[in-house]
């Protein structure tokens, strides 16, 4: 039953998402770039350049944020599905479908052989995942994290063949990593997991195995290094480097070259700043995986914490790879999202399966040595991250969030200490049985909460998080982007009948293909955007302007005021449901 209604939902938020959100976004408008015969073009122009290093100005009009293997995919979809937003729904929605099938066959593997193991464990844990609200959120939301779940688990899988899965885990891991550069993390994993579970014997075989799998994962890029060679003059260029940069407190020199607003970034990220940064966001990264794994996966975390290192020794001596896979992979994608700024759910989302599976495991098993010391530091970081964080936790004198910590508090209470309970008192089996079987009781409230019953509660759909997963963003975020992209629409409905064909607006009006759009300036004060918006409206002969009415733009403007010495002409108002996100709507004078 709980696999049916996992299907089901699955299928639903497919249909209830109409509208592409923050990076579906920009999947989707290179896939139609590529599907236009452009190439990996954006599908717009930045309105400022992102320049690393003291070389020239790169190109501003094509893909240099993800790779191109979702886009790809969403490309050879849309000729099923007719547009290419819908492509990349249905590759989220097969990904979706196909993850449930790993996980049962997984879970049945990982706990085959185990004296006294309950039946019915791959279903169970194939159940968990089914109801799990991210999980089925990203199954039909066009973003590339459920295809990268899907391959996370196909690199475990491969791991764990007979002999060594060498071509297999180099070919996965490879195309993880055209999805999703975060997927650069596993590039080590073949080689650890392989050495780890080795005789000492086949150490040299173990060895030949890993290098070989990174070589053939390191090869599969070549054609797309080739062509970042070829259009921004660095193999490996991409954005990204920006946003940590940033987040590390060495942001980039603003200024006008050859006409055009550039951010020009004079340091570069060393493995130095990999150590030191992260101590600056690190705390709220760990407060926010406590309190959505507390949120979504009742039980699961305590049993991984407290038995997860201790399953991997057990694994190593017995020299069994599938643990010691799971937990491998599952580690080097938390300290790769709390390395990361600014962590979201998204971010989660691959390894909500493996912590499932690993606390199956743990739950079939007798007690593990050591785990009365995992549970204890578990229960201890829990509580130290409710104390240093509590400032946090409640939120700001603006946005008080105090449920925050009472989320986290109480959840830890019964989510953490449920699990200890069970554990010390020896009823591994059948308590902590009941422990996750409680999940099934709660996450189907979870998503009837979030989704509702029908499509008008879609704006409770999330990208970021939800309201029931509070981290950075939380509530607020979802709604202002939904009321920000409702408000979008209007816009672009007031361009059409001004006959509008290239614009300067926020990114989130790319959604309209009609429109060529040059983003607006970012970064700067206001002095710098309109010197920069003036120089892109000259060289993009850009006709209309849509500008938040919030921030360091003109604030208080209405139909028929000029601004920017007359340049610009105010021709309408369109005004967001959120409190702060209006937009004022300007023709370009000749």
């Amino acid at each position: 039953m709980a696999l049916g209604a996992g299907l089901l939902l699955r299928c639903a938020v497919m249909s209830w998402h109409d509208t592409p959100r923050g990076d579906v976004l920009l999947d989707v408008s290179v896939a139609r770039s590529v599907a236009s015969g452009e190439g990996y073009a954006s599908g717009f122009h930045r309105g400022t350049a992102f320049v690393f290093g003291d070389g020239p100005v790169p190109p501003q009009d094509r893909a240099d944020q993800h790779g191109p293997l979702w886009p790809t995919m969403g490309v050879a979809l849309s000729v099923l599905t007719g547009s290419s937003f819908s492509g990349l729904k249905l590759g989220s929605l097969l990904c979706g479908f196909l993850c449930l099938l790993l996980v049962w066959r997984m879970a049945d593997r990982l706990t085959e052989g185990i004296s006294g193991c309950p039946d019915g464990i791959p279903a169970l844990a194939t159940s968990l995942v089914a109801l799990s609200f991210p999980l089925v959120e990203f199954s039909g939301n066009g973003s590339l994290y459920m295809a990268q779940t899907v391959l996370v688990l196909l690199l475990v899988e491969c791991l764990c063949r007979p002999g060594y899965g060498t071509i297999g885990a180099g070919v996965v891991l490879g195309l993880a990593w055209l999805l999703n550069y975060q997927s650069m993390a596993l590039l080590p994993v073949p080689l650890v997991v392989l050495m780890l579970t080795a005789s000492s014997g086949d150490r040299g075989k173990a060895l030949r195995a890993g290098t070989t799998a990174i070589a053939v994962a390191v090869a599969m890029q070549i054609p797309w290094w080739w062509r970042n060679g070829e259009v921004f003059g660095a193999l490996l260029y991409s954005v990204n480097p920006g946003h940590y940069l940033v987040h590390a407190g060495l942001g980039p020199g603003l200024g006008m070259e050859d006409g055009l607003p550039v951010a020009r970034f004079i340091h570069s990220i060393t493995p130095q700043l990999l150590v030191t940064a992260p101590s600056a966001w690190l705390l709220p990264q760990i407060l926010y995986v406590f309190t959505t794994g507390l949120i979504l996966l009742p039980g699961s975390l305590a049993l991984v914490g407290a038995g997860g290192l201790s399953l991997a020794s057990l694994g190593i001596a017995r020299k069994e790879r599938r643990p010691v896979a799971c937990i491998v992979v599952l580690l080097v994608l938390l300290l790769a999202a709390l390395a990361w700024p600014g962590i979201k759910l998204r971010y989660l989302v691959p390894l909500l399966p493996l912590i499932v599976l690993v606390a199956v495991r743990v739950a079939v098993s007798r007690p593990l040595p050591g785990e009365k010391w995992g549970l204890l530091a578990v229960g201890g970081l829990w509580l130290t991250t409710l104390f240093l964080t509590r400032d946090d936790l409640f939120g700001t004198a603006d946005v008080p969030r105090p449920e925050r910590w009472w989320i986290t508090a109480l959840g830890g209470l019964g989510s953490l200490g449920l699990p200890i309970l069970l554990r010390w008192r020896n009823l591994s089996r059948q308590g902590v049985g009941l422990v996750l079987a409680s999940g099934l009781l709660f996450v189907p409230t979870v998503t009837v909460l979030i989704y509702g019953t029908s499509p008008s509660s879609h704006p409770l759909t999330s990208y970021h998080s939800s309201w029931l997963t509070p981290d950075f963003y939380g509530k607020h975020k979802e709604i202002d982007e939904a009321a920000e992209m409702e408000a979008l629409f209007s816009v672009a409905k007031v361009l059409h009948e001004e006959g509008a064909k290239t614009v300067a607006a926020p990114f989130g009006l790319i959604f309209d293909k009609d429109f060529f759009v040059v983003t607006l300036p970012s970064l700067g004060p206001g002095s710098f955007q309109e010197e920069a918006l003036v120089s892109l409206v000259d060289r993009f002969d850009v006709d209309h302007v849509v500008t938040p009415e919030s921030g360091d733009w003109p604030t208080g403007l209405r139909p028929g005021v000029e601004w920017l010495s007359g340049r610009l002409e105010v021709v309408r108002t369109v005004d967001s449901a959120s409190e702060s996100r209006g937009f004022l709507v300007s023709r370009v004078h000749p």
